[in-house]
């Protein structure tokens, strides 16, 4: 094992030790040419409620991040992101085809939200996700500008209040 692995396999050990979910580090590694790349699987979570307005997108967003935490599935690819996108709809009682998913999930409109999103992020000051924010009197605050623990948002949130 190279150095860079060594390190990543030392950062996803942190955050699995920080979040309590199991983290397959093995499947990844066995993956040849894996580059990590979010842009797709944002787009992902940004087509489910285009289908689907009215979706739990946050019962979707966990089945993206089980498909590359747990299952180590690569979530740059687009049949991939279709198949579990399609099934997490499913799941929630929203069928939806994969190829209806993908017919979404490539339109020129949803590659620009997603990329108005990652914009709107970076304007408000979102250097690493999750991030959680309140909005107080109009303004968004920064509560967490990573992970943190139930407790831990608590105490800040108090504070903010």
């Amino acid at each position: 094992m190279d150095r860079i692995d060594a390190m990543w396999l030392y950062h996803w050990e942190r955050v699995e030790e920080a979040s309590g979910l199991a983290f397959n580090r093995e499947g990844l590694l066995a993956r040849t040419g894996f580059v990590y790349d979010t842009v797709p699987i944002c787009r992902a979570v940004v087509t489910a409620p285009i289908l689907r307005p009215q979706v739990d997108i946050l019962s979707v967003f966990r089945a993206f991040q089980h498909a590359f935490y747990v299952d180590a599935l690569d979530t740059t690819k687009g049949a991939v992101l279709v198949e579990v996108g399609s099934r997490a709809l499913e799941a929630v009682g929203r069928p939806m085809s994969a190829e209806e998913f993908l017919q979404i999930w490539k339109l020129r409109s949803t590659i620009e939200e997603a990329a108005a999103d990652f914009a709107t992020a970076r304007a408000i000051g979102v250097t690493s996700f999750p991030a959680l924010f309140i909005r107080k009197e109009g303004r968004l605050q920064l509560v967490s500008p990573g992970y943190a623990k139930v407790d831990e948002l608590d105490t800040r949130l108090k504070t903010q209040a």
